[in-house]
């Protein structure tokens, strides 16, 4: 899955391997409307791993794995 963030007038795109909704969720994803709840549901989890992996650097894309959480 991808998500833009936003640095200032930086836009930042991140993408989640599907390995982290494995992860995070207890109930397998199955399909895209899963992934989407899953996503909705762990959204502010996600945004922590995000943050913290970005940390201010202006790089153009970064890939949240399962270790990043």
């Amino acid at each position: 899955m991808r998500f833009w963030g936003y640095d200032g007038a930086f836009e930042v795109s991140f993408t989640v391997e599907q390995g982290v909704f494995d992860r995070i969720s207890s109930s397998p994803t199955g399909d895209e409307s899963g992934t989407l709840k899953v996503f909705d549901k762990y959204r502010d989890k996600i945004l922590t791993a995000a943050r913290r992996v970005y940390r201010g650097r202006q790089v153009g894309a970064y890939t949240l794995i399962s270790a990043d959480f």
